[in-house]
């Protein structure tokens, strides 16, 4: 069976990517980016929330990224969802998520705002189908 951890981001880079590179001359560029999305709050009504992603990408694709991607451009981000589990300095368990970055586009003022309002109207279509859970137990937890 096949499976896809692809992911689509559409945000706003939260600050200037940091490039580094490896002993055996591999650059790497890691950035954030801030999604926001609708949730429901228990009275009903909705809101926005910033979600903060972790991104990552390697090689020639590292060094167009530092040279073209700034805090405060708005960026499409084709990707793969990554986690890696460590040990900190303390001993506890820890899970680190990251998006490495497979293909980006910075965009206008414009084009964000256009993809954004095509999302949005999407997303308004199914909202009713967003309130049901995935999935119903007998034990009432919803998944």
């Amino acid at each position: 069976m096949k499976t896809l951890a692809r992911v689509i981001l559409l945000g706003i880079v939260g600050k200037d990517p940091e490039l580094k590179v490896t002993k055996s001359g591999m650059q790497i560029a890691t950035f954030p980016v801030a999604t926001m999305v609708k949730k429901k709050d228990p009275n009903g009504a909705y809101f926005e929330s910033t979600l903060w992603h972790n991104l990552v990408s390697f090689g020639k694709l590292a060094e167009n990224i530092e040279k073209t991607v700034k805090k405060g451009s708005k960026i499409y981000v084709d990707g793969t969802i990554d986690y890696q589990e460590y040990v900190d300095s303390a001993g506890s368990q820890k899970l680190s998520t990251k998006i490495i970055i497979n293909d980006f586009s910075v965009i206008s003022k414009s084009e964000y705002q256009q993809l954004r309002d095509s999302l949005e109207s999407v997303g308004n279509k199914k909202k009713a189908d967003f309130d049901k859970p995935l999935f119903e137990t007998d034990d009432g937890i919803p998944f």
